[in-house]
């Protein structure tokens, strides 16, 4: 499975001047994962 961007600040970068950019993960389980899959959240 390839990665998948679920959530983005685009006000962010349209408020603010962006230096430097950062990526960080979770480890869901049970039904956060079933969810993001389909989408809703």
């Amino acid at each position: 499975m390839g990665i998948k961007i679920i959530a983005t600040n685009k006000k962010a970068y349209h408020d603010y001047f962006i230096d430097d950019t950062y990526e960080a993960g979770l480890v869901l389980t049970g039904t956060e994962v079933k969810s993001l899959r389909l989408g809703k959240v």
